[in-house]
């Protein structure tokens, strides 16, 4: 069983996006952002094939390990094309003069601060879920989805979610084992600081370190007992900051097609995670009609 969750994981986070963008050739300038990106787009993907899936009733594990096989021979031939490596950096650049040591400190806590996020990834492998809104509402929706049904009674919750968390219960053939669909809830607020780490390296602005700081402390202070809870808050944050970080890093003066088709991937996975999400999306828009006048 730990096997299929382990792949289950793997294809929620991260292989659907990634073979997207090698194949489209969305090239980010760190690995660090082309990490965050696999993540959003993934989630993405899988929604989009679940509802598709369901709509045709046709969402079983048979349906989900044949996209799974078509990926790995996706994957096969990207290495043999020798596309699957990511070039870019993954370290903060620190001055190795004992004199710098105290402009080396904001780096040092930062990548502490990331380092230290994936403890609640690590301490809550194994849970279910146990907050009230992660089982009434969020879980019984993806038990919707697992059952090869669309949710009812949604109250116009998007369903990013909860359909990949029903991929973690279609690949393990139960929505009994809850592991690896709580296993990824962590992981969005782990990965909003590493978004803003991988501002820091595109734009070696010190402020996005600070924001690693900042973020972590809000979190901690305010929001501890939600990080691995099962909320969606944390997600719909993660995608709302991976279009901000899609915009920043466009070229406003010779924007190309593909970063634009980015910011408006990551705007539509923000605004398909929770309402709040749509504000970024509109902001997209907003943000283009100025690109283009």
């Amino acid at each position: 069983m730990t096997a299929f969750a382990i792949v289950s994981f793997f294809q929620i986070v991260f292989i659907p996006g990634f073979i997207f963008l090698k194949f489209f050739r969305l090239k980010n300038s760190s690995i660090a952002g082309t990490i965050a990106y696999s993540f959003s787009l993934s989630l993405l993907i899988n929604y989009l094939t679940i509802y598709h899936l369901t709509l045709a009733g046709i969402y079983t594990s048979p349906a989900a390990y044949t996209i799974l096989i078509i990926e790995l021979i996706l994957l096969i031939y990207l290495a043999l094309k020798k596309k699957l490596v990511s070039t870019g950096k993954l370290y903060f650049p620190l001055s190795s003069d004992f004199r710098s040591f105290p402009k080396n400190i904001i780096p040092i806590i930062s990548a502490a601060a990331i380092m230290g996020s994936f403890y609640f990834f690590f301490s809550s492998y194994g849970d279910v879920f146990t907050h009230w809104d992660a089982v009434f509402s969020w879980n019984r929706w993806a038990i919707d989805w697992y059952l090869n049904d669309i949710p009812y009674l949604t109250y116009l919750y998007p369903q990013l979610i909860p359909a990949n968390w029903s991929l973690s219960y279609i690949m393990m053939g139960s929505h009994i084992f809850q592991f690896a669909a709580k296993s990824i809830m962590p992981l969005f607020a782990s990965f909003i600081l590493i978004t803003y780490f991988s501002l820091y390296l595109k734009k070696k602005n010190m402020a996005f370190l600070i924001s690693i700081l900042f973020f972590s402390a809000m979190a901690l202070l305010y929001s501890l007992p939600y990080i691995d809870s099962g909320y969606v808050d944390f997600a719909s944050a993660f995608l709302s900051i991976a279009a901000f970080h899609a915009i920043l890093v466009t070229n406003t003066e010779n924007p190309a097609r593909k970063d634009i088709i980015i910011v408006f991937l990551m705007g539509a996975a923000a605004a398909l995670a929770k309402q709040a999400g749509l504000i970024i999306l509109i902001f997209s828009i907003f943000w283009f009609i100025w690109l283009m006048v």
